[in-house]
């Protein structure tokens, strides 16, 4: 394993005006900083420094680097697991998939679209470097949040910020594959699927709900397999929970709906590259106006073209429950005037297309709610939005759900779950 150097008194390469000290402790374990100015500096060949105060991400430490002709890089630096705050393990393979995946992702977007993605100049998962610790090199793109940036641009500046992100979401489209799954490279130039990932994590490092995660060809059999890896969470977390029956029940339900929101024009394909999270916290905007960068890479996926082609949660915002709402009168107020402007420049991308974009976008609130009840229980509240959309009448989820509690067919599937049921008869597995 390399060794880093010791700490030196060379303190020029960092700003002292940004931060007191060389060596910061970093979840317990002194990290030097002057280690990554130089490791920045040996691989572009040009001195650096600390050109802003480092941050912590959701996922990583991000240490900005300034260079001598006015380039700037981010040093990603992924965090430590912790009990408080579950992060995967470095040595676990779920961890070099989640950044391979990352790292793949954001390197075919930048060679095949017009999207502003940063460039990876170096990466190491291991923890044998300098550092001691896995690391990403990559281009600082310029900007700020749009989330952040929103109050300060004009009427006509957000509206041309949207325009820009409806068309990027749809110039994806043209990024198709043969399967759902995650985008990896092989050797060469070879691209593959391979299974999605999980996006949570437990307490002890590792990721919840192991099982069929594809690649798959069809959208039935990814919308069943995610629902299953919920119920098989379910059985093992939860089987003391006096609730767990009506809740395995609830998800039953939830896959009763699937050919009442899947197309069936769409089933088996096409399915695209996606940005699962591309919205006002991952859009980066100068003062001009101009969406300059996109951010958050790491929970992308190939996925139905009916995942893909959505108002973003943040432009549906003035559809959601009055409470919620009610909270952010702000984000209300900015949904109700740019969803418009996003709806029309989609469709207006879509023209070329071969697919009926406007009523895409038109079953893309009801298709965004079951698919988010599908993949997670805390979504599964939606369920009875769901039931009236398709039956006109939301209660009858619960009536129906109180019946399934008394049936044979009920118990029989939470016996074969292990899902705990009161008071039920011995039915044989």
């Amino acid at each position: 394993m390399v060794r880093p150097a010791q700490p030196t008194a060379a303190s020029s390469k960092l700003e002292k005006h940004e931060i007191k000290t060389n060596t910061v402790l970093l979840e317990g374990q002194r990290t030097d900083l002057t280690l990554v100015v130089d490791l920045a500096t040996s691989v572009r060949g040009i001195p650096c420094h600390l050109s802003r105060r480092p941050v912590f991400g959701e996922h990583d430490w991000i240490i900005f680097l300034g260079f001598k002709d006015g380039i700037e890089w981010v040093a990603r630096i992924p965090l430590r697991h912790h009990q408080d705050f579950p992060q995967l393990q470095f040595e676990t393979p779920e961890f070099r998939d989640k950044y391979e995946c990352m790292i793949s992702t954001m390197e075919y977007v930048g060679a095949h679209t017009t999207l502003p993605v940063a460039r990876i100049h170096r990466y190491d998962l291991t923890c044998d470097n300098v550092l001691m610790r896995p690391y990403v090199l990559m281009d600082c793109l310029p900007g700020r949040p749009l989330g952040i940036a929103m109050n300060e641009l004009s009427k006509e500046q957000v509206e041309g910020v949207v325009r820009q992100w409806a068309e990027y979401t749809m110039e994806m489209c043209k990024l198709r594959f043969p399967a759902i799954g995650t985008l990896r490279k092989g050797e060469g130039e070879e691209w593959m699927v391979k299974p999605l990932l999980s996006t949570t994590v437990k307490s002890d490092g590792t990721v919840e709900g192991k099982g069929n995660r594809g690649p798959f060809r069809s959208v039935a059999d990814y919308i069943l397999a995610m629902s299953n890896l919920k119920k098989s969470t379910m059985a093992t977390t939860t089987t003391s929970d006096p609730h767990a029956y009506g809740n395995f029940l609830r998800s039953s339900l939830l896959e009763s709906l699937i050919p009442f929101f899947v197309l069936p024009e769409y089933l088996n394909s096409p399915f695209v590259l996606s940005h699962r999270t591309f919205d006002i916290h991952s859009i980066l905007v100068d003062s001009s106006g101009r969406l300059t960068g996109i951010l958050s890479w790491h929970n992308a996926a190939v996925l139905p073209l009916q995942s893909h082609i959505r108002i973003p949660d943040s432009l549906n915002f003035e559809f959601m429950p009055p409470v919620e709402r009610a909270q952010n009168p702000r984000l209300c107020s900015f949904s109700r005037r740019n969803r418009p402007h996003f709806e029309k420049a989609m469709i207006e991308m879509g023209t070329s297309m071969e697919w009926n974009i406007e009523e895409l976008i038109d079953r893309s609130l009801m298709f965004g709610l079951f698919e988010k009840a599908v993949l997670n229980a805390s979504d599964e509240r939606f369920l009875p939005a769901l039931w009236e959309h398709v039956f006109g009448n939301a209660l009858g989820a619960e009536e129906f759900r109180g019946a399934m509690k008394k049936g044979d067919w009920g118990i029989a599937m939470a016996d074969r779950w292990g899902i705990e049921v009161e008071n039920a008869p011995n039915v044989s597995k």
